[in-house]
């Protein structure tokens, strides 16, 4: 939780993980739990890195609707591919996406080879178990996006906008990472 706590204080948006934040997430969020809570650690044993993986179904799902324009074509090279690569085919309209977010997220130093770790610990961990996807939040000139390289990613467009008293406007935010946790939206 100490890392959590150090790296959020510094972010915009950032959580208050000294005040019991992990605790609230492992009581309220259905199926969250430590088992969830992957670990990076330097050579010296300290932690350098934090992530959680966390299957939100029990409260937020996405149904097709339909695949329109080029996303057709898209649905169906996927599909060829993942039959020959054993990979879930996308659902037909009036299913549902099988993902998991990978959440309270924290790398010291924004080290890009510690979420490259990261990523992985997920990738070998969700691999194989039908989910379609897993999302996480980088922002635009997000120092950890070169740890994705080689991953299969769709960027998805995503504001994030900040509303403050009339009487006390702030212009200026932290330069930085967001604190921002994108499985709470």
């Amino acid at each position: 939780t100490t890392l959590l706590h150090e790296d959020h204080q510094r972010r915009a948006f950032g959580y208050r993980f000294d005040d019991g934040e992990l605790q609230h997430r492992l009581a309220h969020w259905p199926g969250f739990s430590l088992n969830d809570v992957m670990v990076a650690r330097d050579t010296s044993g300290a932690v350098v890195g934090v992530a959680s993986i966390w299957n939100p179904t029990p409260v937020k799902r996405f149904e097709v609707r339909a695949y329109n324009g080029s996303m057709r074509w898209v649905k169906r090279g996927y599909n060829a591919a993942a039959t020959v690569l054993r990979w879930p085919r996308l659902p037909e309209p009036g299913h549902e996406f099988r993902y998991a977010y990978l959440c309270n997220v924290s790398v010291k130093g924004d080290d890009a080879r510690v979420f490259r770790a990261l990523l992985e610990e997920a990738y070998r961990r969700l691999h194989g178990t039908g989910l379609h996807f897993f999302s996480f939040d980088l922002g635009e000139g997000d120092p950890l996006w070169p740890a994705v390289k080689g991953f299969m990613v769709q960027n998805l467009e995503f504001l994030l906008y900040a509303v403050t008293p009339a009487s006390s406007p702030r212009t200026e935010w932290p330069k930085g990472r967001t604190g921002f946790e994108v499985s709470l939206a």
